[in-house]
């Protein structure tokens, strides 16, 4: 989110908000978070991180938590935390992919 509450007031602009629910104004241009807000939308993030965390372990995967933290690497490192390197080639992936993939039967199709 921007806090572009310093750059209104530069410009000379007052934002006044008219919102239902303390939650309702979150991240509007030229206003700041409240500690609610921040707090809220932190507790929302690490929820949906944590779900996806849980459902790439679920897999099977032996992916290590520091290497879980949002961050980016290299092909080397990725293939170090297990992120990578299921595949060698172009042709290799696209023989798993035809593998995964479903036709739908007489039955099931409309």
């Amino acid at each position: 989110m921007v806090d572009s509450t310093e750059a209104y007031k530069q410009a000379g602009l007052r934002v006044e908000v008219f919102a239902a629910g303390k939650f309702k104004s979150a991240g509007m241009p030229g206003v700041a978070l409240t500690d609610d807000q921040r707090t809220l939308l932190q507790s929302d993030v690490e929820e949906v991180a944590a779900d996806f965390r849980s459902a790439v372990l679920a897999r099977g995967r032996a992916i290590p938590q520091e290497a879980m933290e949002g961050q980016t690497f290299s092909a080397r490192k990725a293939m170090r935390f297990n992120l990578a390197g299921n595949v060698r080639n172009r042709d290799a992936a696209l023989a798993m992919l035809r593998g995964r993939h479903v036709v739908p039967t007489s039955a099931t199709r409309m």
